[in-house]
């Protein structure tokens, strides 16, 4: 693996980060406030907040993701499932204290990053 790979795969995992766990985890919060009729509340610098968490988490997941594929001898397979049960593990330390409703509405976006890395990683080159 070249810096190349690594500097692609890291902002690879901050775009990503940005959209999906940044922008996604902003509207997600707002169905949180939504379900409990807690009053509308919006501001560009909690907003900022919520996009650049996104962004760094992103990148902490793509370095996992990269440095997965260092190990020798390690398997497609167990390669997915510890980048899955890894950032999986991640989501839940974020979102704690944990319950039902932030599960329901945090952990598909974790899903869905990883699965966007996981496949345009696959095709790239």
């Amino acid at each position: 693996m070249t810096l190349r790979d690594w500097r692609d795969g890291v902002l690879l995992g901050a775009a990503l980060g940005a959209v999906i766990l940044g922008a996604g985890g902003r509207v997600a919060m707002r169905a949180a406030a939504l379900a409990v009729e807690q009053e509308p509340a919006f501001t560009i610098a909690g907003s900022a907040t919520v996009v650049g968490a996104g962004t760094v988490t992103g990148v902490a997941a793509a370095a996992y993701f990269l440095a997965l594929g260092l190990i020798p001898g390690l398997g497609r397979i167990v390669q997915t499932v510890a980048f899955w049960l890894g950032t999986l593990l991640l989501a839940v330390a974020i979102i704690w204290p944990v319950n039902v409703r932030r599960l329901e509405l945090f952990l598909p976006l974790a899903a869905a990053f990883d699965a966007a890395l996981q496949f345009i990683w696959s095709r790239r080159k």
